[in-house]
């Protein structure tokens, strides 16, 4: 953290406009990165599906999909956000089945 404060500095003590270059190469180089990220996983998943790891679907199923896998996820984050939730969950996940209750009292 404390070479991020350097740089930091250093730039703040750059004239604006080089401030402002200086973004700009940041944010490009960012881009690119990302963009080389995306291809690199788009040809490993485009292996995949030729080797038959993955199999076709429609458009429709796959939305459908996407948008449960969603749900769940914002499910799991209110869940997460409930005070004392976390750790109640950890316990459970840590209790033995023969300790478990057949019947819940709710």
């Amino acid at each position: 953290m404390n070479n991020l404060n350097q740089v930091l500095e250093s730039a703040l003590e750059l004239p604006y406009e080089q401030q402002e270059i200086l973004i700009k190469i940041l944010q490009n180089r960012h881009y690119e990165n990302r963009r080389a990220e995306i291809a690199e996983d788009a040809q490993k998943t485009l292996a995949d599906f030729r080797a038959g790891n993955y199999q076709p679907q429609s458009a429709k199923s796959v939305i459908a999909e996407l948008r449960q896998y969603l749900n769940h996820k914002q499910e799991s984050l209110y869940l997460l956000s409930v005070p004392g939730m976390r750790e109640s969950i950890r316990f459970g996940l840590t209790t033995p089945i023969e300790e478990c209750d057949r019947e819940l009292e709710w």
